[in-house]
Formats: structure tokens, sequence, C-alpha cells
């Protein structure tokens, strides 16, 4: 394990893009894909800007949610906005490589269970991503898992 260091957020987010493109690299010189799945929120923003701007494979990457919530398409808060704007519109990443969990159909179990099955299909049972970049919210959440929320409880998936 290295520890690194940063004076700045802004060289945090550096360092995190310049790690995870490394391992990319690395996945990418064993595999015909490599697989990440990001968080939402402001706090990974930085480095995902850092991480765009990165030489990589790019459409040989594929981007999985790890959280979304749960508001109407093209929300402001929706998680997948800030990640098609970085990586997509404004990035290398091809729009296919772009893997979104879809918050807005009407049968939300059935929308997770397809999502499931979609990571399986790419990255196992259970699922064996090569990154997964968490944000952490100034009350200590991540993944949109909030300290006292009943859905901490759930263990059967």
């Amino acid at each position: 394990m290295r520890l690194e260091i940063a004076k700045t957020a802004a060289g945090a987010a550096e360092v995190a893009a310049r790690l995870i493109a490394t391992v990319l690299s690395i996945s990418l010189g064993r595999r015909t894909r490599a697989s990440i799945a990001l968080s939402g929120g402001n706090s990974p923003l930085p480095m995902l800007k850092a991480l765009a701007r990165e030489p990589l494979d790019w459409s040989a990457i594929h981007v999985y949610q790890v959280d979304e919530r749960v508001v109407a398409r093209g929300d402001s808060a929706r998680n997948l906005g800030s990640l098609d704007e970085i990586l997509v519109w404004r990035g290398p990443l091809p729009r296919r490589n772009l893997h979104p969990m879809w918050v807005d159909r009407a049968n939300l179990y059935g929308a997770a269970e397809s999502y499931a099955r979609e990571l399986a299909q790419v990255a196992g049972d259970p699922a064996i991503l090569d990154v997964v970049h968490l944000g952490l919210g100034t009350d200590g959440h991540t993944a949109s898992l909030f300290p006292g929320d009943p859905v901490l409880e759930i263990e059967d998936r």
C-alpha cells in the first residue's frame, strides 16, 4: 500500500485520477475491457474531470454507477448528469460504455434487478470491478447510504 499526500483538494483529485488511470491501464493490459464504478455527488467531480484527461483507451472502459438519486431524468440532483457531462459530452467515453441506473422506471425493484444482472454479466456474481471510487459526504454517507437509514439493515441483496 502506498500513501499519497496532496496539499490541496485539487491536487488530491489529480493524484486519485492518475492512480485510477494506472489501475485501468493495467487491467486493459490483461483483458480487453476494464470496469469502474463511480459514485455521484460533489466530492468526486474534480477527480472525474482529471480522469477524463487521462490518455486511456476509453473505448474499452465501461463505467457503472455506484448510486443514483430517484429523481426525474434531467434533474440536476441526478448523478448520471455529471457522469454524462464530464465523461461523455465533454470527455472521451463512448456513450455505449456508460451504464446508467434507470431509476425513472415505474418498477424500481425491477430496475435494480436488471442492473444487478447487467453487472453480473460483465463482472461476475458477486461483481468484481477493476475500480470502485466512492465519494464521502460531510455527514459520513457514501454510495447514498446515510447513517441511520433503515436500508442499512437489508442483508439479502
